[in-house]
């Protein structure tokens, strides 16, 4: 009678563990501007998941990368990383940032060519402002 009374609690624990682990996993998702016009280009890889009050967002890998085809090839002091939510804003290819997590603080400095890859950060992007 132990036996089964403890491959019970086994078989349950299991179950709520991966219910649980189920509902947390989020979408995939891959954004680049490598290969653009922009500078200061990046590739980002992670999930996300859209909650109640905001989006949590996992970025597995993050690759930061300064183009050398910029008129400027000089260094780049680069400070700050923010992730947000964005509309299109008119016909020029503007973008209006609707919502954004609070900026990560970065001190790099980056001339053209080289590049700085991040694992494994966490935002929490707010649906509301």
């Amino acid at each position: 009678m132990k036996v089964r009374f403890s491959y019970a609690i086994a078989f349950l624990l299991i179950t709520t563990s991966s219910a649980q682990s189920q509902a947390t996993v989020g979408k995939p998702f891959h954004f680049s501007s490598r290969e653009t016009a922009y500078g200061v280009q990046g590739e980002l890889e992670g999930t996300y998941l859209i909650q109640d009050d905001s989006i949590a967002v996992n970025v597995k890998k993050m690759t930061i990368y300064v183009s050398e085809h910029c008129p400027y090839q000089g260094p780049r002091a680069i400070n700050r990383l923010r992730f947000g939510l964005a509309t299109e804003d008119g016909p020029n290819d503007r973008w209006k940032i609707e919502s954004a997590a609070p900026p990560t603080l970065l001190t790099l400095v980056m001339s053209p060519k080289e590049e700085y890859t991040v694992y494994d950060s966490y935002f929490l992007i707010p649906k509301e402002r």
